[in-house]
């Protein structure tokens, strides 16, 4: 007979046997034996994306995701450090007192222009601080020492950079627009220093009404188109390279005295200058004055030749051959003129004179005919 509390409840035995879960042993090494990589032309449902698969013993599978690369991880790494500085700059700038740096750049102008006698208003000034400065004023009027006119020009602008200031340097571009023309270019100079780099592009700038004539000896009126850059020592002219191609047109010269002598009114419709400038010598691609076969010009000429650059302008060397012919609207009332030219008078009515020397007061003499 058998002792019931001595027997094992099978039912119990059976009960935690169907209740208890296999434990699955770590995968080994015949695990990563079938590992299929990811097909990018299966769909994400037949083959999980962006990852491995593996099968274990059971027939299950598992995603397995590959640890990021080196280049990944330095990618990421400057992702953020360029988002922070970029962050930090913003919000920098953001907080930079823009009325203190309009009214210091406001009395800086109103300083430099007050030592030449020149005052100045404008209807709008405005300061723009991003990942620089700019400063434009629109509607811009200049009162010149008398008797001078007063000069009006829509708008200036002017944009230093201030990433040369760390190069001790002073660097910026420059804009301005008058009546529909418009001059802009960039500039760069030492703060200590003589080195210089500047260039501009010009279109139908008025140079009369932006007030250049205020500086030349003579008055009159003429439209400046083109191009030009110089760049070096202004110590040292054997430094200096450049160039240039430059067209003044709708040239006209008033009736006017200078330095005791009669000036006629003079009109040229059309001149051009093209130049070179390597260590310190000007060399003259083009210069012409007058268009060909407008008659209507006073002045018709052509100039060939070099310019050595010296430290002082005037003192600046030239070996330059100059063909020309002049109307009878210059010629009439310079008596004189006609008779003194006469020497290097050519067959075809104009004149020829090479000149050398010192720009300032240059040797001449007529070429043969």
């Amino acid at each position: 007979m058998i002792d019931p509390e001595t027997t094992p409840d099978r039912t119990k035995e059976t009960t935690l046997t169907a209740t208890k879960k296999p434990v699955q042993p770590p995968p080994g090494p015949q695990d990563t034996a079938e590992v299929t990589p990811h097909d990018p032309s299966t769909s994400p449902s037949d083959n999980d994306v962006g990852g491995l698969q593996k099968t274990g013993e059971d027939g299950s599978t598992h995603l397995v995701v590959a640890p990021p690369s080196r280049l990944t991880k330095s990618i990421r790494t400057a992702t953020w450090i360029v988002s922070s500085l970029a962050l930090l700059i913003f919000f920098t700038v953001m907080k930079l007192p823009e009325d203190r740096f309009h009214n210091y750049i406001q009395n800086q102008i109103t300083s430099v222009l007050a030592e030449k006698g020149i005052t100045y208003t404008a209807a709008e000034s405005k300061i723009g601080i991003g990942f620089g400065i700019s400063y434009s004023l629109k509607d811009v009027t200049l009162r010149l020492p008398p008797p001078s006119p007063e000069l009006h020009i829509d708008r200036i602008e002017a944009s230093p950079s201030l990433l040369q200031l760390f190069f001790r340097k002073l660097a910026g571009d420059f804009r301005i627009e008058n009546q529909g023309g418009k001059l802009t270019g960039s500039f760069s100079m030492k703060i200590r220093g003589p080195e210089i780099a500047f260039n501009f592009d010009a279109n139908k700038l008025d140079l009369k009404k932006i007030g250049v004539f205020q500086f030349l000896p003579v008055s009159g009126t003429a439209i400046l188109d083109g191009a030009a850059s110089l760049s070096g020592d202004m110590h040292t002219p054997s430094t200096l390279n450049g160039e240039g191609a430059i067209t003044l047109s709708k040239v006209k010269v008033d009736n006017q005295t200078v330095a005791g002598f009669p000036i006629p009114a003079i009109s040229v419709s059309e001149s051009k200058f093209d130049y070179s400038i390597e260590k310190g010598k000007l060399h003259i691609k083009t210069l012409r004055l007058g268009k060909s076969g407008n008659s209507a010009d006073d002045i018709h000429a052509t100039v060939t030749g070099d310019i050595t650059l010296a430290r002082q302008l005037e003192t600046s060397n030239i070996a330059i051959r100059a063909k020309f012919s002049l109307s009878q609207n210059i010629l009439k009332p310079m008596i004189l003129l006609e008779a003194v030219l006469a020497p290097g008078k050519q067959p075809d009515g104009g004149y020829a004179y090479d000149l050398s020397g010192p720009l300032s007061n240059p040797g001449y003499a007529p070429v043969a005919p």
